[in-house]
């Protein structure tokens, strides 16, 4: 039998890549000849679009011809008898205005002539407007013809006009006297819309168009008109190449206002400075050529089904002779499953190859007989495996066992056996036939599962961690465990779902019902700590996290939902608050404390300095004062403010420039004091010494730099630079430091605390004159104690 089936599978597969090459012949000739069909179809109708467009062309260069020579020649009469009765002599002057208005239905088109005397300076137009004040040479076409001085048609671009103000070509030419010399300018316009007219007589195909260019790309009128179209084309390299440079012809280009693929065909106008084009879509010209590549192409897609049918049908018939057996051949020999047919009359049992090889042998080593079956069955499994026999065989049960067999090396294999009886007319079991599965590595699987689920609800158990299995569509739920902690009396393997609900506490159900939806809606994982409370009425703190599980239609089916009892941290967390709380009532006392003690010494400080009569002293008291009383500040807003390690700098810098400007008075009101700086976070270690830095220098600036009477200001700057360090600065007019100045070796005391605040904060200290003196200070805000008393050294600098 296989040697029959090899044979016919070997003969349909010859024949049937014969008749496949055959057909595939059939298809690349005809495709062959379609394509060569439709270039030829293509050639003829590209050329006939290049014809076409070529005479569109040549009929408008025609027409722009005769309009440009009909103008140079009246133009030119016109200038010659207005230099004959010197009629330029007298600008704006009845007589000329009246000679113009005669010479202008001439040429019906126009709608005014205009005169330039030799200077350049407008005289009149032949509708009176009087154009005194415009001059040559603020016009490209008129400037030509006055740097030439020759009576030249120069064709300018497309302005309003001067008179009219609507867009118009302007056209003019010089006029010289009966001596030849240069003596003014006469000028007209066309409006783009005269040759409107004629571009609608030609009849254009849709999506065409026309258009007149100067030689130098400028866009002189165009049909139809495109919203966008630029009014000049010098910067194409078409037309730098191609349209510029050679007399006539055609070329393909892709538009770049709408990316759409032109025909254009172009031609110089003979004897001016012109070029007619006349653009055609190349969508437009291939249509018939579509139209014809279809009919084509489902012609011969229509004859080349029709082969494949017949094709088809063939190998049909070829493919049922071989079916049959084949199909039987391949479950046997090419299926991973074992195969089995079993007489029951006669006891002969048939056993695949593959079903010796599940156990370990060869197909030769194991004869066809049922004994070789029931011999390998695991002893614990034969009962099973006979009852499961007779109930398939009396009473029709299926046929579906695991069962262990004993393989070759001498172990046991887990397999899956199944089965069905073929019975005779009256219903009695003749045959059984059927399969057998190697299962035991799902076994194994299964074992590991089983044991890893084990571990997992163990571990869930010592952790306190309880998994629910939600059935969103039925509103039922399963447990993977069912501690105590949860409800009080342990609840069942499975409830409702509502009930589980209803011991979320009342103040927090609302928010559990939102974060339930939400993970519902969105099938995203959401978490969230609420109370519940047990059936004994204890409330206990729970940390869930849902996870909502899609069913068929992306709607969520299932929910997982992982809780943990979490009251005992939250009793902590409470414990822990309740104690910085307290910290935070005794912090901010004692910056109160300092604050107030500080402003008790600034306050004796103070009258003292009204007790001493040697000023020298009491300029000593007075800045030791003002020193105490930037402290103090800072104490004052960390009492003030919610955070008590940090102060808002900008708002300390004001505060700290309004006693300096108080205590400075008068000076302080001819020199103000400027503060710019950037709203920031400042640490209470880094805050203390910029404050006193700033209090010496704005100190000192009041003292020493405007003490001879100048006025000016002295400005207070801090920002935070990009890579989070601050850069602080003081500066004035004043008159600058003096020569040889180091405040690291100045006598000053002042200077000497600036040194130090600086090295405390582990600054780069620079400082100089240029228009006053400054000092800029650069550091980190959370540089540590140790950074910031490692070596430090001011620099200075111009």
């Amino acid at each position: 039998m296989s040697h029959d089936v090899a044979r016919i599978g070997r003969e349909y597969r010859r024949l049937r890549g014969v008749l496949i090459a055959v057909y595939l012949g059939i298809v690349a000739v005809t495709v062959l000849v379609s394509a060569l069909y439709l270039w030829s179809e293509y050639r003829d109708i590209h050329r006939a679009t290049v014809a076409h467009t070529g005479a569109l062309t040549r009929a408008l260069e025609e027409h722009v011809l005769r309009t440009f020579t009909a103008l140079d020649l009246q133009l030119r009469n016109t200038g010659r008898r207005l230099a004959e009765t010197h009629a330029l002599e007298r600008p704006s002057s009845p007589a000329m205005v009246a000679l113009l208005r005669r010479e202008k239905p001439a040429i019906e088109f126009v709608r005014s002539l205009y005169t330039y005397d030799a200077a350049g300076r407008g005289h009149t137009t032949s509708l009176g407007a009087d154009i005194g004040k415009l001059h040559a040479r603020d016009t490209e076409h008129f400037r030509k013809i006055l740097e030439s001085g020759g009576d030249g048609l120069e064709i300018g671009r497309v302005i309003p006009g001067p008179v009219t103000r609507r867009p118009s070509i302007q056209i003019a030419r010089g006029i010289l006297d009966g001596n030849g010399r240069f003596a003014g300018i006469i000028g007209t316009a066309i409006e783009p819309a005269y040759f409107e007219s004629f571009y609608k007589d030609l009849a254009l195909d849709q999506g065409a168009s026309l258009a007149l260019l100067r030689g130098d790309g400028a866009v002189l009128a165009r049909f139809p008109e495109v919203a966008g179209a630029p009014k000049d084309i010098s910067g194409s390299a078409t037309f730098r190449e191609r349209v510029a440079t050679e007399p006539s012809g055609s070329v393909e280009v892709v538009s770049a206002v709408d990316g759409v693929a032109r025909i254009v065909s172009f031609r110089h106008v003979s004897g001016w400075n012109l070029i007619v084009t006349n653009t055609l879509k190349r969508s437009a010209v291939m249509a018939p050529w579509r139209r014809i590549a279809w009919a084509v192409g489902v012609a011969a897609l229509a004859a080349l089904g029709i082969l494949l049918l017949a094709l088809r049908r063939v190998l049909q018939e070829l493919q049922r002779r071989a079916q049959a057996e084949e199909r039987f051949a391949l479950a046997v020999q090419g299926s991973n499953d074992g195969i089995w047919d079993w007489n029951l009359i006669t006891h002969e049992q048939y056993l695949s190859p593959r079903w010796k090889e599940i156990l370990g042998y060869r197909d030769e080593e194991i004869e066809n007989v049922d004994a070789s079956f029931f011999d390998r069955v695991h002893a614990e499994d034969r009962a099973a495996v006979n009852e499961a026999i007779r109930r398939h065989i009396t009473k029709g049960e299926p046929f579906r066992i695991e069962l262990r067999m004993r393989h070759r090396d001498g172990g046991d294999r887990w397999i899956l056996s199944r089965g069905l009886a073929l019975r005779d007319s009256a219903g009695r079991a003749l045959r059984m036939a059927g399969s057998i599965t190697d299962i035991t590595e799902h076994k194994q699987v299964e074992a590991d599962l089983l044991r890893q689920t084990e571990r997992l609800r163990i571990g869930q158990s010592a952790a306190g961690l309880i998994v629910m299995d939600w059935d969103v569509v039925n509103d039922r739920i399963e447990w993977s465990d069912s501690p105590e902690w949860l409800r009080g009396p342990v609840p069942a393997a499975t409830g409702q779902y509502p009930l589980y609900r209803e011991q979320v506490h009342p103040e927090d159900r609302g928010r559990f019902l939102a974060m339930r939806a939400k993970s519902i809606e969105t099938l995203a994982g959401q978490a969230l700590e609420y109370r519940i409370v047990r059936t004994d009425g204890e409330v206990r703190w729970v940390s869930s996290r849902h996870v909502a599980v899609a069913g068929p239609g992306g709607r969520a089916a299932r929910m997982l939902v992982a809780l943990h009892d979490i009251t005992e941290r939250k009793l902590a967390d409470d414990r822990v608050r309740a104690a910085l709380r307290e910290k935070e009532v005794l912090l901010k006392e004692i910056y109160h404390r300092v604050k107030n003690n500080l402003q008790v010494v600034a306050s004796l400080l103070t009258m003292q300095e009204r007790g001493v009569k040697e000023h020298k002293v009491r300029q000593l008291l007075q800045d030791s004062a003002s020193r105490v009383r930037s402290m103090a500040m800072v104490h004052e807003q960390l009492y003030q403010s919610n955070n008590l390690s940090d102060i808002r700098f900008r708002q300390y810098a004001v505060q700290l420039a309004g006693q300096l400007t108080q205590t400075n008075r008068p000076l302080s009101l001819r020199v103000p004091l400027r503060v710019e700086v950037a709203d920031f976070q400042l640490g209470v270690e880094a805050a203390i010494p910029c404050g006193l830095i700033l209090n010496e220098l704005v100190s000192n600036a009041f003292k020493h730099a405007y003490a001879e009477g100048a006025d000016g200001e002295i400005v207070i700057e801090a920002v935070m630079l990009d890579d989070g360090r601050i850069r602080m600065r003081v500066a004035d007019h004043g008159r600058g430091l003096p020569e040889g100045f180091d405040p690291a070796h100045s006598e000053s005391l002042g200077m000497q605390l600036v040194t130090a605040l600086a090295a405390q904060l582990d600054a780069q200290f620079t400082y100089g004159t240029r228009g006053g003196a400054w000092f800029e200070f650069v550091f980190r805000p959370d540089a540590s104690e140790s950074e910031r008393l490692a070596g430090w050294r001011p620099g200075g600098g111009t």
